[in-house]
């Protein structure tokens, strides 16, 4: 089959991380305003074939307006992402549990299995596989790993 790309989104209230990636490298990698991933997402030109959105989920406390604004951009991305051959919603805890095998897992514990994994970030002279990845950027990055090392998408071929 063809070569499947994915973009992930790590979604956020106003700006939100995008990872492409082809299960070998990160071919395309921002920090946008919403605006812009919304856009990014409506005029895609075809070169990524999965849509992966991390998913807000329930932990029994009340939510705030940023909360609320991260669901509503989520739905926003979905929609725009129409044109993908495949779109899904993964949550946090499920990422969490696939490359930390614990829920109590934090963002620092899968930054360090992703370097253990795909290598350190390097330098720009050697720049490694998760070169330029920072803040948000990683949590797009274990989201599309997650699914290229899961074989959720049955006709994945990296």
């Amino acid at each position: 089959g063809a070569k499947m790309i994915i973009a992930a989104i790590d979604p956020g209230n106003v700006n939100s991380a995008l990872v492409c990636w082809d299960g070998n490298a990160v071919l395309f990698k921002a920090l946008w305003p919403n605006a812009e991933i919304f856009n990014w997402l409506a005029n895609d030109d075809g070169a990524c074939s999965t849509l992966l959105i991390e998913q807000v989920s329930c932990y029994g406390m009340p939510v705030g307006a940023t909360i609320l604004e991260t669901v509503f951009w989520i739905g926003r991305f979905y929609t725009a992402g129409a044109g993908f051959a495949e779109r899904q919603r993964v949550t946090r805890q499920t990422i969490k549990g696939h490359h930390c095998r614990s829920m109590q897992a934090r963002d620092s514990n899968v930054r360090q299995v992703l370097i253990d994994k795909y290598g350190a970030p390097g330098t720009k002279r050697e720049p490694g596989t998760t070169y330029g990845l920072k803040a948000d950027l990683w949590a797009a990055f274990a989201l599309a790993t997650y699914w290229a090392e899961t074989d959720n998408p049955k006709t994945w071929n990296p």
